[in-house]
């Protein structure tokens, strides 16, 4: 069955598309002035100061040369990616994650499975994590694979919303569940 009007591939690929928008849209970039290349052909307008990217990235520290920095726990712990991504402490200008304790606490650990410490951010660590994930329940991401969440058996795509509701029971060899 084709929900929609769109294959089960380009409906899988839109689903990541909207849920990365819904879950870390403000936390991947920055519009500040000294990140942007200007031109002529350039209509962005850029914030001055660091107030956009403090709120997203914690980079609250603006330097000499316009750019910002982290350089405190405290401008971290208060920014999007604390929350969302786990990456609450200051090193090098930037917010890492740096304890289990902040990744469990993240709101991707409960979205996305990504409950445990990697090498400065956020991965999926366990089973157990991933089972009890929301994308687990929705999408069918349910086994852990190479520090994600993935879809890898009939049996992930089967306890998903997916299979409840749509008939997408079966684990397709690219990372989704379809209907056969």
């Amino acid at each position: 069955m084709v929900r929609f009007g769109y294959s089960f591939q380009v409906r899988g690929t839109l689903r990541l598309i909207v849920m990365a928008g819904l879950i870390g849209g403000g936390v991947s970039g920055c519009d500040h002035s000294s990140t942007i290349g200007t031109s002529a052909a350039d209509t962005r307008i850029p914030e001055p100061g660091c107030a956009t990217v403090c709120k997203t990235n914690g980079q609250c520290t603006e330097l000499g040369d316009g750019s910002c920095i982290a350089t405190n726990d405290g401008e971290c712990e208060s920014a999007n990616i604390c929350i969302k991504l786990g990456q609450c402490v200051a090193d090098d200008g930037l917010c890492i994650a740096a304890t289990d304790e902040r990744c469990r606490a993240s709101s991707d650990c409960g979205i996305f499975g990504k409950c445990g410490l990697g090498d400065d951010v956020c991965i999926a660590v366990s089973a157990e994590d991933c089972m009890n994930a929301f994308w687990c329940g929705s999408e069918g991401f349910c086994s852990l694979q190479d520090e994600k969440c993935v879809v890898l058996t009939d049996e992930d795509c089967q306890r998903s919303d997916l299979c409840k509701e749509y008939g997408e029971c079966w684990a397709d060899p690219g990372g989704f569940c379809y209907e056969r």
